[in-house]
């Protein structure tokens, strides 16, 4: 995910960023509570943000792998499989 792009979701409690897959744009948002188990975040909002920070290539890396099994232009990044 691009950090320069991340900002608080205004849908959910959580994040968002938009990364590039080849030449599609998709919009990512991962949930408060995904960023507690998977970047040990608080409940604190600003915490969510230094998380996803730290833990960019890991969310990326979930990301890819939830756009590439749906197709889909928004992925939510929640753990799960």
């Amino acid at each position: 995910m691009n950090v320069d792009n991340l900002r608080l979701c205004s849908i959910i409690e959580g994040v968002e960023a938009t990364i590039r897959v080849g030449g599609t744009e998709v919009r990512v948002i991962v949930p408060q509570k995904a960023l507690e188990q998977i970047c040990g975040a608080t409940a604190d909002a600003s915490a969510w943000l230094l998380a996803a920070k730290r833990h960019e290539a890991l969310l990326e890396r979930m990301a890819l792998a939830r756009h590439t099994a749906t197709g889909k232009p928004l992925v939510i990044v929640d753990g799960r499989r």
